[in-house]
């Protein structure tokens, strides 16, 4: 084909390794999302310990706890869609 080591990596070898990790990697990046203790890293001030917080200044869980979960739902739904978008990039032509 005429294409050098990088070329062929690239274009050959990614996309279709790309095919096969990437349902897996979504599935693993929404479990971590789901276990936000470990992604407080991230989210620099947890929501669940957030939520906790004002509800004890509060008391009204009901309120916090629906607000904290809808939170996560987006969350996940928008790394679920950014994923389905990335799939259907690289998804055999048929």
């Amino acid at each position: 084909m005429g294409l050098n080591p990088q070329q062929t990596f690239l274009r050959i070898i990614l996309p279709q390794v790309a095919r096969v990790v990437l349902p897996a990697s979504t599935n693993e990046a929404i479990g971590l999302l789901k276990n936000s203790s470990l992604l407080s890293i991230i989210t620099v001030y947890e929501i669940t310990l957030h939520t906790q917080v004002v509800i004890a200044e509060t008391f009204s869980p009901l309120d916090f706890y629906l607000i904290s979960a809808l939170i996560y739902l987006l969350l996940a739904g928008v790394v679920s869609a950014a994923s389905k978008r990335i799939e259907a990039r690289f998804a055999w032509s048929i």
